[in-house]
């Protein structure tokens, strides 16, 4: 699995203005001096992100800055077990959102088969592919 972030991004004002298409590929974290520069993007220009690629599902695709912050969590994080089910422990309403969910992965242990001891039973979930987690 790729733990990157890409967005097509393109210059929205130059396609409004004269119709054409400024755009490019960026791998997150990105600043917005090297997103001004590739697309051509004068002070009050704006621009839009078309398309991304990610690890899991985006939902706030307007926002370069914050898309920024969660590709600077995703190279923290990515290394715990739990990372590859982000979407999963959000649907189930453990995380209020990616941020929250990158944020508070230390404190959340993966196992592959049900845990045996009484102590931790209470909090102990299972995951769709018969894994399990505790809080």
């Amino acid at each position: 699995m790729d733990n990157t972030i890409q967005v097509y991004v393109t210059n929205l004002s130059r396609f409004e203005y004269d119709g054409l298409i400024i755009a490019a590929w960026f791998t997150l974290p990105v600043s917005l001096d090297e997103l001004r520069e590739k697309l051509q993007l004068e002070t009050d220009e704006s621009y839009e992100i078309e398309d991304w690629e990610a690890p899991f599902r985006l939902t706030d695709d307007g926002d370069i800055l914050t898309l920024n912050r969660l590709a600077l969590l995703i190279e923290e994080n990515c290394h715990y077990d739990l990372f590859p089910y982000l979407d999963e422990l959000i649907d189930l309403d453990v995380f209020e959102s990616h941020e929250d969910g990158l944020k508070r992965l230390n404190h959340f242990e993966h196992f592959e088969e049900k845990p045996t001891d009484p102590d931790i039973l209470e909090d102990t979930f299972e995951l769709s592919d018969g894994t399990y987690f505790t809080i």
